[in-house]
């Protein structure tokens, strides 16, 4: 019976809905669209005012879903790594000989 190694470490996530998005994307389409919906129904807003409030919300959403810089990697994680980054405690130290 032939052998194979599976390798342990995976750099991509599983592209599950139609082999073209992850579960990741489709959860921050969704939640974004269903805001929207939301915002969308304020039928005492006008049209206009509206569509302003929709929009940050739906560009947030694509960047965190579909963004992913070649050096840094996916925009969500960037910004949670950032957050955690700004919330550690800093040690600083004096420069020069240690002795």
């Amino acid at each position: 019976m032939p052998r194979y190694d599976v390798p342990m470490e995976f750099d991509s996530e599983d592209k599950i809905i139609g082999g073209k998005f992850s579960l990741r994307q489709v959860a921050y389409v969704g939640v974004a669209g269903v805001i929207d919906a939301g915002i969308w129904f304020l039928g005492f807003l006008p049209a206009a005012v509206r569509l302003v409030l929709m929009a940050p919300i739906t560009v947030g959403a694509v960047g965190l879903a579909f963004f992913e810089h070649p050096v840094h990697g996916r925009l969500d994680k960037f910004l949670l790594n950032y957050y955690r980054y700004v919330k550690r405690p800093k040690a600083y130290t004096r420069g020069g000989d240690s002795h």
